[in-house]
């Protein structure tokens, strides 16, 4: 297997995409900090299976995108000690608002600019997309960032049916809440 940047995509976008919801439905994940461990882990799961590739994975408290400004991104892929691929994530009950994927795009594509990362993804869980035909919240883009920013979402409702997904709701909202004293 080649360690190129269109593999790891190919990840991203199907076994990444089908671990998390995996996780979800088995309550593994209960707040964004356990989307940002699933994610971590699955990627240096992969990672690890590229030949001779000089990739690392890992959770930065943030990123230095210009003098003083930070960003932080949930998860940051290395090649080479270069920043390659930006990932954010994003938790919610239903599908985020424009303005929230907006301000994402724009965090994601100071990356590009100021660390020539590859790629950036806005990951996101929604359990829900109520009334929404389309579940991406970003318009399509024609510019500089269309073959760089990609938008991932993965909708719960749709990966367990409409039934099955208000008993999930249900549980997942008592665990959610439970905390450990």
């Amino acid at each position: 297997m080649a360690s190129g940047i269109q593999e790891l995509h190919e990840f991203i976008k199907g076994d990444l995409r089908k671990a998390i919801a995996r996780s979800y439905k088995r309550f593994d994940i209960l707040s964004e900090g356990d989307l940002q461990c699933v994610v971590w882990n699955e990627l240096r799961k992969f990672v690890k299976r590229l030949p001779k590739a000089d990739i690392r994975v890992h959770c930065l408290p943030g990123v230095d995108v210009k003098q003083g400004r930070l960003i932080h991104p949930d998860v940051v892929v290395f090649r080479k000690n270069r920043v390659w691929v930006v990932v954010e994530l994003k938790e919610s009950f239903k599908r985020i608002k424009e303005t929230t994927a907006m301000k994402e795009r724009g965090r994601l594509l100071a990356c590009k600019e100021h660390h020539n990362a590859k790629r950036g993804y806005l990951l996101y869980v929604c359990r829900f997309h109520r009334d929404y035909q389309q579940p991406k919240a970003l318009p399509k883009r024609k510019d500089e960032g269309a073959r760089y920013l990609f938008e991932i979402p993965i909708v719960l409702e749709d990966e367990i049916g409409p039934e099955s997904a208000r008993e999930w709701d249900k549980e997942f909202k008592s665990r959610a809440k439970t905390r450990i004293q």
